[in-house]
């Protein structure tokens, strides 16, 4: 199964649950859902983007700001 993991700001995350629903959370890789809570960030977004198949960002003002974004 193809996964997709979204770049995103926090300012998005309203946006990003909607397009989640949309797509089907077992098809996103998204924060909220796929990060395992004992793990540092850092080392879940790079694990995370790994193992995606896709990597998307959704592209704002706030994310061209983020520090995390521009990490990823």
């Amino acid at each position: 199964m193809i996964r997709i993991f979204i770049s995103h700001s926090s300012e998005q995350k309203a946006f990003v649950e909607k397009l989640v629903s949309k797509l089907s959370k077992t098809k996103c890789v998204v924060d909220a859902y796929d990060f395992e809570v004992a793990r540092k960030s850092k080392d879940e977004i790079f694990r995370n983007i790994r193992q995606a198949a896709m990597f998307v960002l959704l592209i704002s003002r706030s994310a061209l700001r983020s520090e995390w974004v521009q990490m990823e």
